[in-house]
C-alpha cells in the first residue's frame, strides 16, 4: 500500500518513527548520583521530530534541583541514538538532515526550547561535559523600556517570555497560511495536524516569518526578567575499544555499534551563583530637573536670587512708568517706618 504525502499525518509519522526514549535507548541516567529514568522526561512533538524535556514542570513530578556545584552533582546520561535506524535520505533539502548525534538546549522551565537557535550538537562516540552559568537580565520597565512582566499570561503559556510569545506567533502564522498545526505544545482542537506535503512548506514560511517578524509579531517584546544559561562544552572520547568489548558482552550489541551509536552527556552548574545584568535609567525626573536648573545657571546666569532681583527691578520700573509712588514697608524691633519712593520727573 502506497500513501501520498497529503495523506500522512505528521504526528502519526513522528510517533511511529521518531526517537523513543526508553530503557534501551536511555542506557544510564543519574541526577546528583541518584538514578533517574525515561519517566523524568516529557515527550514533545516539534518540527524537529520527537523531543524529550528533562525536569519539565508539566510532567507532574517534583523538579530536581542541583544543590552543589560540580559535575557529579548534575545530570549524567548515556544514550543509544540507534544509528542503524536513521532513514536513507534521497533528497537533501536542509543540512540538518545529514547530521547524526544529539542536539541539546538548556532553557528556563516555563519557556519554550528554541533549539534551532540556542541548541548545541553532540556527535555520537563522544563524551560531552556541559558547564552551565546562570544569567539574569533585568530590563527597564516603562517609561524607560518596553518590557513585559513575566506574570502576564499568553494564550497557551502560564508565564510570559519573548521565546514563548514568538513561538505562539509562529504557530498562528502557520495556522493562517496552511490551515493546520505542526506541534502539540499548542493544540488547536479544531485544526488537523499538518501532513507531510504541508510540512515541506513550513521551511519556506519560516524564512518569510523571520523576515516579516517585526511586522507580524510587534507585541513580542522582551520580558522584564529574562533568564538564560551560558554554556561551555568540552569533549572527550567515549568507549575505548576494550571498554566497548566488555560492554558488548553485557548488552549484546556489537562493539563497533556501541562506539558509533553511543553518546554520553554530563550537564551541571560550574558555580552555584548568578550573574545579574540590570538596566538602570541614566537619570530620573528629579535628576532631569536638577540638570536643567544647573544648565540654566551655567549658560543663562539664572538663579533664585537673580529672579528675585529681576522682579524687584521690574516692579520699580513699572512704578516709574506709571508715575505713582511705590511703598516699601520696613519693620524693626522698635518702630515702623514708611518710606515713600517718589519718582522724579524731568524739570522738577
Amino acid at each position: 500500500m502506497q500513501l501520498l504525502a497529503t495523506e500522512l499525518d505528521y504526528r502519526d509519522v513522528v510517533n511511529e518513527y521518531g526517537y523513543e526514549l526508553n530503557q534501551s535507548t536511555l542506557v544510564q541516567c543519574t541526577f546528583a548520583n541518584e538514578p533517574c529514568n525515561s519517566e523524568h522526561f516529557t515527550k514533545v512533538i516539534t518540527i524537529y521530530g520527537k523531543c524529550w524535556v528533562f525536569n519539565s514542570p508539566y510532567n507532574g513530578k517534583e523538579a530536581k534541583i542541583q544543590t552543589r556545584s560540580g559535575s557529579r552533582s548534575g545530570l549524567t546520561m548515556i544514550f543509544d541514538i540507534q544509528l542503524d535506524h536513521y532513514s536513507k535520505i534521497v533528497q537533501i533539502k536542509e543540512l540538518d538532515q545529514t547530521l547524526y548525534g544529539l542536539k541539546i538546549a538548556v532553557h528556563p522551565p516555563y519557556s519554550i526550547a528554541r533549539i534551532d537557535e540556542f541548541g548545541f550538537y553532540i556527535p555520537s562516540g563522544l563524551f560531552a561535559s556541559v558547564n552551565l552559568f546562570y544569567q539574569k537580565k533585568i530590563n527597564a520597565k516603562p517609561p524607560y523600556g518596553f518590557c513585559k512582566d513575566s506574570t502576564e499570561k499568553l494564550h497557551y503559556f502560564e508565564k510570559y517570555s519573548r521565546e514563548n510569545c514568538i513561538y505562539e506567533c509562529f504557530v498562528y502564522y502557520i495556522r493562517d497560511h496552511l490551515g493546520c498545526m505542526i506541534e502539540e505544545i499548542i493544540p488547536f482542537s479544531f485544526l488537523p495536524y499538518c501532513n507531510l506535503f504541508q510540512l515541506d512548506q513550513v521551511s519556506n514560511l519560516r524564512g518569510k516569518f523571520n523576515r516579516d517578524f517585526f511586522h507580524t509579531c510587534p507585541h513580542c517584546t522582551p520580558s522584564c526578567e529574562e533568564i538564560s544559561y551560558d554554556t561551555s562544552v568540552s569533549y572527550a572520547g567515549f568507549l575505548s575499544p576494550n571498554t566497548a568489548e566488555g560492554l558488548a558482552n553485557i548488552t549484546g550489541h556489537d562493539a563497533a555499534y556501541l562506539r558509533t551509536s553511543s553518546v554520553a552527556v554530563e550537564i551541571s552548574y560550574n558555580k552555584l551563583e548568578e550573574s545579574v545584568i540590570k538596566d538602570i535609567p541614566e537619570m530620573d525626573v528629579g535628576t532631569l530637573f536638577s540638570n536643567i536648573g544647573g544648565l540654566m545657571g551655567l549658560f543663562a546666569g539664572v538663579s533664585l536670587l537673580s529672579v528675585a532681583e529681576i522682579g524687584d527691578y521690574l516692579v520699580r520700573r513699572l512704578c516709574t512708568l506709571i508715575g505713582s509712588p511705590c511703598v516699601v514697608t520696613s519693620r524693626n524691633v522698635t518702630d515702623r517706618t514708611r518710606i515713600a519712593i517718589v519718582p522724579f520727573k524731568n524739570g522738577t
